[in-house]
């Protein structure tokens, strides 16, 4: 198993540790220094550039290719030694997991997905009598 999320062990924290109770090799790619969880083999990713001036409309996609590019770094090093996970799971917001399928093509990958919303921007239709919700989002560059 191979997680990605640049806030280790973000919402991963109970699957993750359910897991290396039952045995398995977990691994988890981050940009999070600090946290540890025991069993959990934590590998620390950086991008090499940050965001550059470029228009906001573009910073975030910018930020996501370098997030993306280190992680499969960090997954063709993975490769070399052996590794091959059953599973990867990644948060796409950041780019993490951008590049995953090129290291390892025929592995399941599952993205995390939150939505982003600002009350100004968004709307939120939720009918209780209904079995769904309905969400319509719009998403807006920050500035």
């Amino acid at each position: 198993m191979n997680w990605l999320h640049q806030n280790f062990p973000g919402q991963y924290v109970h699957a993750a540790r359910h897991l290396v109770a039952a045995g398995d090799n977990v691994c988890f790619i981050t940009q999070q220094r600090e946290r540890q969880l025991p069993g959990v083999r934590k590998i620390v990713y950086a991008p090499r550039r940050r965001a550059s001036q470029a228009h906001s409309f573009v910073r975030d996609f910018e930020t996501a290719v370098e997030n993306g590019l280190a992680v499969a770094a960090v997954c063709e090093a993975l490769k070399r030694e052996g590794f091959r996970p059953d599973l990867v799971v990644g948060h796409n917001g950041w780019g993490e997991i951008l590049y995953v399928k090129d290291c390892w093509p025929g592995m399941p990958l599952l993205g995390y997905f939150t939505p982003r919303t600002a009350t100004s921007i968004s709307t939120r239709n939720f009918r209780p009598r209904q079995k769904t919700a309905c969400v319509s989002v719009r998403a807006m560059p920050s500035t």
